[in-house]
């Protein structure tokens, strides 16, 4: 799968310049087999919507994949990037989902939690500027929230202050002169 560690070239991932802003539960930090399932629902919708044989889903993630498949099926997306690895001059991530719905140049995040704070804007403004950096501010950005009981709920995430705070968790991160080595995180 796409999500293994790998060696980058630039010292700051898109989550870890969101951390300097919105720091990691304590509790995630300590306890990483919390985000299991949603490693194990990334797995299988990368298998799914790269038309791959898919095993049947552990009870843990059926009902975020019958709410993916709704969500496929309602949206019709065309996807040319499913869980792609971008790197640029200042930093580097793995983006869910790029291509095309209804017509729109998209980056799509999907999230098991509930709709949330301010960073679920700011995390698609870096992906829209990872992999679409001429276009991105006209890029439609997306988070889907799956839900366990099989529905989801779309979000469009188009202030165009996300973009604002990108640059400055930017100028934060390289100002404090925490470039040195390569970073292995995601």
């Amino acid at each position: 799968m796409s999500r293994h560690r790998r060696n980058w070239n630039t010292p700051w991932s898109v989550g870890r310049l969101m951390q300097q802003r919105w720091p990691m539960p304590e509790m995630l930090s300590q306890r990483p087999e919390l985000m299991e399932p949603g490693r194990a629902l990334h797995e299988w919708t990368e298998l799914n919507d790269r038309g791959e044989l898919c095993p049947t889903p552990n009870e843990t993630i059926a009902g975020w994949t019958e709410a993916w498949k709704r969500f496929s099926y309602a949206f019709s997306p065309s996807f040319s990037h499913v869980e792609h690895v971008f790197e640029t001059d200042q930093f580097h991530g793995i983006v869910d989902r790029a291509g095309s719905i209804r017509g729109k140049l998209s980056v799509l995040d999907l999230k098991t939690g509930k709709p949330a704070t301010p960073q679920h804007g700011v995390q698609l403004a870096f992906y829209a500027l990872g992999m679409f950096p001429n276009t991105a501010q006209t890029a439609q950005r997306l988070n889907v929230y799956l839900r366990k009981d099989g529905e989801f709920r779309l979000v469009v995430r188009d202030d165009p202050r996300d973009f604002v705070i990108c640059r400055e968790l930017l100028n934060q991160a390289y100002s404090e002169g925490e470039t040195h080595g390569t970073s292995r995180d995601s």
